[in-house]
């Protein structure tokens, strides 16, 4: 009886259990008496042996720490509160559900009692606890209330008759019993009372219940040892911090990327202002232009109005001077005429004047021989007559041939003129056709659609103005086409849906800057756009079923398709019909021909192109087919031109020559004169008659020769001289002509001059310099101060329409950024548009987000970083740090504990604890040691955000790694994984190590057992505040004013091997710990020496269902019974 208890043992011990309606204990009070020794609890299996163990653990385990019948092995499911409160013995299954209905012993409106009664008998003190429970009205949980109270209590006595639970309270607390309506707070008291310091103590215990056998050292220490550190709460405020942080760096980049985007706005704004300079600037020299070069003009007028006075003065005195030499002369050959009439020359005066008259006339009448003879052959008619043959006979019969010719000539021409014309005017017509199929041919080649070329080129300039691309506003056409196997319906379906797949689509968030656009431009042409909304539905397939629409595909990958396929399905529902009389059976129908009836009444075929010609066709996505018909076509068209061509070009020449000959019969019929007017020979005869008489009458006479040379001589200088005053005249002719030129244009710039503003400095001196780069090195002159005006203009206006064309294009381009903006942060700009104009509310955004959100947002983001999360995150590591010091000091108190136990005689137990290699925890720590590493008032913070992030990241569950980051953080987090667990038996003399052990060391179960039992009972004494120290008997004592002493084992020892079992309940009762062992009896001749009584349980089948009932008996009429049966 040594081995059982020795009276008077301090400490709180079980003294006894009561249950009454838990489980399968229906009906009656059980009560099990330990009495505060060691005892068995026993029985078969079902009998009810873990429902009082569990009955126990109720009273000691938070609502959400009570794992019911888990040392029995059962899962997680199977029992619970709720099941012990009403009894459930069973499940049936529901004959018409098919589900697992639970079988209970006892209605709705029974309760339940559990109470413990716990006694220190070195204090003489008793403490006793109970938990009620009852059902109340719409509840599915049974109602705790918890009792306490320091004196003796009793199910029959002070639970019963009590009429409802608030007279139950009111009579408890009548007798001094605290009534408890929170767990937390009644186990507070509970623990206070037995001096019980910490949770992990009654974890411990809970624990120590469930443990079936020992596999693990290091999992032993982990699970049995040392409290788990409470990382969640820390780290829900890490990640409250961080999202406030977060929410912060959102901000942040939110400003970042609006800058992102606005920042080439700004840029391109800079441009844009300096290209509005430059415009302005342009502008102002193209306006100040006339101004300039009308004041250069003045200047240059002036000089040259100068110089032009001076030499006409030069001039005029030359003009005097001549007119005096002319005079003399005119006097000298006065005076000769008279002298040579004296000598006989006046017949000699008349016959030269005769001579000159004949002479002028047989010009006049020689011309007009020879111009006749000429146009003569040049009409190919007589070509062996010359004017020297020319008679009057031979001038009447040409006349005659050529009047004859002509005539007939022009009735040729007629009949020419009519074929040129019935040839050049299809031709025309050919060209026309074959310039618009190249025209189309370009445009389709630069394209994927068939869509015409004039559409095409509309909505280009509405894409270039509004900053948009082309593909956000297709046509209907580009995303339609008739499928393959329905090509037979073609042409009827592009007769159909002409009009519709030449319509743009225009989505909602583009309808208004299309529709405003539309309103404001003239187009040129027809547009046809349709408003698309975003709500699009899908149409019935019933409606498509053998109707046109069925026939057609639709661009799968386009964000139109939806709606498309609802619209096509509505628009062109048309039923196809084989022939006119289907087609007058139905409402809507189409037919290959092309006939539609939209309704009852009105039909529709048209028929100015035919059906098949597919170079008209508008669906399609791929316009290859099309480009091959346009390209046929036009080498047909070629073909033909090229026919009419050569035939317009044969009639052509034909008639060009009919009309050579005309035109030159015409020019001889107006060089028509009398033969006199041609017989040049009759004059050429007199005038050598007149010569012969003057030679003869000069030879008579050398005074006379002498006088007429010397007058030939002064008419000579007399022409001399009249030719040199003509000069001269001609010569003041010119300089007054151009005097009065240079007056007048001088009088032009005055007027320009007057009549306009003089440019400012800056626009004077961006003349000069495009004035000097026109001329280059040469000055500028009234010759070529037009020109250069003229050549000036021309580059300032090329130059202004590439400026205007580079700021519309900064403007769309500066519009697109805006757009941009707006598509993202719409909320900012509700009062701006998407142009220009606006530019200033979008540069006050930038630069209040540039210089005021951003830095804000970074100083409040490193305030909070450093304040908020880098403290928190700090606190967190030394949090953790600290835990694990705990840890190490924990160890080394358990170590003070196991060093007064004997494992072997004369050696004991030593706990060792070493850092883990586990990479994941390394890892962990160290970038937790990063985070808090470096912080300097310069440090990055946006590294040190990422650096934080991608712990917090994990701690949070990454999307798609929820489950694995929670068992990283788990792991990571939990302090007792940041070591590793051996153990070292040491000699007691020197402490030297003579054997260690390990997870991995391969030592056998029951080593492993006996070195659980070690440490579990060390971990024990620790947790329950038992100070103890060996004595002289070897066995332990301990130094408590209160402690719990009382430790359940539910089938540890029954799973292990008898030496350590034994080893472990030696153990236990030399520190002095109460048992309650749980076991079948096969193990009882193990355990017979450690404990003071038995308790049987069984379960009997009642017709109510099942009952489980306990018997107590003490060992010693155990044994006397066993001896009797065996005897």
């Amino acid at each position: 009886m040594d081995k059982v208890f020795r009276e008077e043992e301090g400490g709180f011990r079980l003294d006894r259990v009561e249950l009454y309606n838990w489980g399968t204990f229906d009906g009656t009070v059980s009560v099990i008496r330990p009495e505060c020794k060691n005892m068995l609890l026993t029985g078969d299996i079902g009998s009810g042996k873990s429902t009082i163990v569990d009955a126990i653990a109720t009273l000691l385990a938070s609502p959400g720490k009570a794992a019911y019948n888990k040392a029995a092995g059962a899962g997680a499911g199977e029992r619970s509160l709720l099941s012990y409160v009403r009894g459930q013995y069973k499940s049936n299954e529901n004959e018409f559900t098919g589900t697992l209905e639970p079988q209970y012993l006892r209605q709705s409106d029974a309760y339940t009692v559990i109470l413990g009664a716990f006694r220190d008998a070195r204090a003489k003190k008793t403490l006793t606890t109970a938990l009620f429970c009852s059902m109340e009205d719409g509840t599915d949980q049974p109602v705790r209330i918890y009792f306490g109270f320091e004196g003796d209590l009793s199910i029959a006595k002070n639970f019963s008759g009590f009429g409802d639970i608030p007279r139950l309270k009111q009579r408890m607390k009548a007798a001094g019993v605290r009534v408890f309506e929170t767990f937390k707070a009644y186990i507070t008291w509970f623990c206070n009372k037995v001096g019980i310091e910490n949770d992990q103590a009654l974890n411990l215990f809970l624990q120590t219940i469930s443990m079936k056998s020992v596999d693990s050292l290091e999992a032993f220490v982990r699970k049995y040892m040392l409290e788990p550190f409470p990382a969640r709460e820390q780290i829900d405020k890490l990640l409250k911090h961080f999202d406030d942080l977060t929410k912060i760096h959102e901000e942040i980049l939110k400003a970042k990327r609006r800058i992102a985007i606005l920042d080439p706005m700004m840029r391109k704004h800079e441009t844009y202002a300096d290209v509005v300079s430059l415009e302005t600037r342009e502008k102002n020299i193209l306006a100040s232009l006339e101004h300039w070069f009308a004041a250069a003009e003045k200047g240059l007028f002036e000089e040259k109005k100068a110089q032009l006075e001076e030499r006409l003065a030069a001039v005029q005195v030359r003009i005097a001077t001549g007119k005096a030499d002319k005079t003399a002369l005119e006097d000298k050959r006065q005076t000769l005429k008279m002298d040579i009439e004296r000598s006989g020359g006046s017949r000699i005066a008349e016959i030269e004047q005769e001579i000159h008259r004949e002479e002028v006339l047989l010009g006049h009448v020689r011309r007009r021989a020879s111009t006749y003879v000429d146009r003569l052959h040049e009409t190919g008619l007589c070509l062996d007559v010359s004017d020297e043959m020319l008679t009057e006979a031979i001038f009447l019969e040409t006349k005659r041939k050529i009047a004859e010719f002509a005539a007939e000539m022009a009735a040729r021409k007629d009949a020419a003129e009519e074929r040129r014309d019935s040839v050049r005017e299809p031709l025309r017509k050919l060209e026309e056709d074959l310039r618009g199929i190249r025209e189309e041919l370009r445009s389709l080649r630069s394209r994927k659609n068939n869509l015409p070329d004039a559409k095409i080129r509309i909505r280009a300039f509405m894409c270039q103005n509004l900053g948009l691309s082309e593909s956000e506003i297709p046509f209907a056409g580009e995303l339609l086409r008739v499928r393959d196997d329905c090509k037979e319906w073609e042409g009827a379906a592009e007769r159909l849906m002409n009009g519709f797949a030449t319509s743009l689509l225009v989505p909602e968030k583009r309808y208004m800057d299309v529709a405003s656009w539309v309103n404001r431009t003239h187009l040129g042409g027809r547009l046809d756009y349709l408003r698309v909304s975003d709500n699009a539905g899908t149409a019935p397939t019933w409606l498509r079923e053998g109707r046109i629409c069925s026939k057609v595909e639709i661009r799968p990958d386009s964000p139109f398709s939806e709606w498309l396929e609802r619209s096509v399905a509505g628009r062109f529902d048309h039923v196809c019909c084989e022939d006119a009389k289907q087609l007058s059976n139905e409402n809507k129908g189409i037919t290959k021909t092309g006939q539609i009836r939209q309704s009852y009444e009105r039909h529709l075929k048209d028929d100015r192109y035919d059906i098949d010609d597919r170079s008209r066709y508008v669906l399609g996505w791929n316009n290859r087919e099309k480009i091959e018909i346009l390209e046929s076509k036009e080498r047909e068209l070629i073909a033909v031109i090229d026919a009419k061509t050569l035939e317009l070009k044969k009639e052509q020449a034909a008639l060009r020559e009919i009309d050579d000959f005309l035109g030159k019969a015409n020019a001889l019929g107006d060089t028509s004169y009398a033969f006199d007017e041609m017989n040049f020979l009759k004059i050429v005869n007199g005038i050598e008659r007149l010569r012969g008489e003057k030679d003869a009458l000069e030879s008579s006479s050398d005074v006379l020769r002498t006088l007429r040379a010397q007058l030939q001589q002064t008419e000579d200088d007399i022409a001399n001289a009249e030719s040199a005053l003509d000069r001269l005249f001609r010569t003041m002719g010119e300089i007054e002509h151009e005097r009065k030129d240079i007056v007048s244009r001088l009088a032009d710039a005055e007027s320009v001059l007057s009549g306009s503003d003089e440019p400012d400095p800056e626009t004077s001196a961006g003349i000069g310099e495009m004035v000097r780069a026109v001329l280059d090195t040469e000055p500028l002159t009234i010759d070529n101060c037009v020109r250069t005006g003229r050549t000036a203009g021309s580059r300032v206006k090329e130059s202004l329409g590439r400026t205007s064309e580079r700021k519309e294009r900064l403007a769309g381009d500066i519009s697109r950024i805006m757009r941009s903006y707006q598509d993202e942060f719409r909320n900012d700009v509700l009062d701006a548009d998407a142009t220009v104009e606006f530019f200033d509310i979008y540069a006050g955004l930038y630069d209040k987000v540039r210089f005021h959100d951003l830095p804000s947002c970074e100083q409040e983001f490193k305030k909070a970083l450093n304040e908020d999360t880098m403290l928190t995150i700090s606190l967190f590591q030394a949090t953790l740090n600290n835990a694990g010091n705990t840890i190490k000091q924990k160890i080394s108190t358990i170590n003070e504990t196991l060093q007064h136990i004997d494992y072997t005689p004369g050696r004991y137990i030593r706990l060792d604890a070493k850092e883990t290699p586990d990479a994941e925890i390394r890892a962990f720590r160290q970038d937790l040691r990063k985070c808090t590493s470096d912080i300097t008032d310069e440090y990055d913070i946006s590294a040190k955000f990422d650096q934080v992030k991608e712990i917090l990241a994990r701690f949070k569950g990454r999307e798609g790694c929820t489950d694995m980051d929670r068992k990283w953080t788990d792991k990571v987090t939990d302090v007792r994984n940041w070591f590793v667990f051996t153990a070292s038996e040491c000699n007691r003399e020197d402490g030297v190590v003579y054997e260690s052990y390990s997870d991995s060391s391969g030592k056998s179960g029951g080593q492993k057992e006996k070195l659980a039992y070690t440490v579990l009972a060390a971990g024990i004494a620790y947790q329950f505040g038992l100070n103890i120290a060996g004595n002289a008997e070897g066995r332990m004592s301990f130094d408590a004013p209160r402690s719990f002493c009382f430790v359940i084992i539910d089938e540890a020892f029954s799973r292990g091997s008898a030496e350590s079992a034994e080893y472990g309940l030696e153990l236990f009762k030399r520190i002095g710990i109460q048992l309650l062992v749980v076991t079948p009896l096969l193990k009882i001749n193990v355990i017979d020496p450690f404990v003071s009584s038995v308790a049987f349980v069984r379960c009997d089948e009642t017709p109510e269902g099942k009952n489980s009932l306990v018997r107590m008996i003490t060992m010693d009429e155990y044994r006397a019974k066993k001896e009797s049966v065996a005897a």
